[in-house]
């Protein structure tokens, strides 16, 4: 299988090449848990786990005081993640915001195969963009990593975390708790 078809190839291309044009996808990444942030910005570090062993590739949602999204983060391999507050959503006279961290993840751990450690990576099916591409096929919410990967599912248990210091990091001394629905 091509990823470019032949036939999906503009006649009007020099030669048997894709029109750069075509081939453009912009990948939008989350930066890794040992990413350092500049002075001033509000970031929350921690780890996904269920019973104990770290949940493979989790993604983590922000809920800001009014039920707003205030930030995301993937988890690695470790299920260590980097929040960034982007939007905590709350009262500008406060320095401080309260926070729900909900992981979702698939609904049952994948075991680790030690040949190949991305092999349980959710595979997430995007759209080919057309010639020539329109915004929606460069900037979507698969691309942002916004919409969850097929069979992941919500913990039923958010982590409720009080008083997160705006302009700060904050590193959880627990573990974000999946609890999966089932």
């Amino acid at each position: 299988m091509h990823l470019w078809p032949p036939a999906a190839v503009s006649a009007t291309a020099q030669g048997p090449y894709v029109p750069v044009s075509s081939r453009l996808l912009r990948v939008w990444l989350s930066p890794g848990s040992a990413y350092v942030f500049p002075r001033g910005t509000t970031l929350v570090r921690g780890r996904v786990a269920e019973r104990g062993i770290p949940v493979r590739w989790a993604r983590i949602t922000a809920i800001g005081p009014n039920g707003r999204v205030a930030g995301r983060a993937h988890a690695d391999d470790r299920g260590e993640f980097l929040l960034v507050v982007t939007d905590p959503d709350q009262n500008p006279l406060q320095d401080t915001v309260d926070l729900d961290l909900v992981a979702s993840a698939p609904g049952e751990l994948n075991l680790v195969d030690t040949r190949d450690r991305c092999a349980d990576l959710a595979i997430e099916t995007v759209i080919r963009s057309s010639v020539p591409p329109t915004s929606q096929d460069l900037d979507n919410a698969i691309l942002r990593g916004v919409s969850p990967p097929p069979r992941y599912v919500s913990s039923l248990v958010p982590l409720r975390l009080k008083k997160v210091p705006i302009g700060a990091e904050l590193t959880l001394r627990n573990d974000v708790p999946f609890k999966p629905q089932v």
